[in-house]
């Protein structure tokens, strides 16, 4: 997981983990609990968002990897799989802690900011 900040919004750059990898199951909500952390920071040092890519618009998503060694079935199979995944782990958990759509992104507005 990674963010970065640009003026008084801090922007999510990366959910995901390692492929190939399963969160322990006492940490599986980390994604969310990462969001909810950057919000609290968010209103913490008074700053204006905190914004979430949309699956759709990250690289991998658009270019996952995968074993290149799979027949064409398998290899549909696998991009489904990952980009699935990416939906649920970047699009469905920001719009559940609220954040609304904004192009490329999802964003949460500290009500907050001045």
């Amino acid at each position: 997981m990674s963010f970065y900040l640009v003026k008084s919004s801090l922007y999510i750059k990366q959910l995901q983990g390692v492929s190939g990898t399963d969160a322990p199951k006492e940490i599986r909500f980390w994604p969310k609990l990462f969001m909810e952390a950057c919000r609290v920071f968010v209103r913490q040092e008074q700053l204006k968002e905190v914004k979430v890519p949309r699956a759709d618009a990250l690289y991998s998503y658009r270019n996952p990897f995968f074993n290149p060694q799979l027949l064409p079935e398998a290899r549909e199979r696998a991009v489904e799989r990952i980009r699935r995944n990416m939906e649920l782990l970047y699009d469905a958990n920001a719009l559940a802690l609220g954040f609304v759509p904004d192009g490329a992104w999802f964003k949460w507005e500290n009500p907050d900011s001045l």
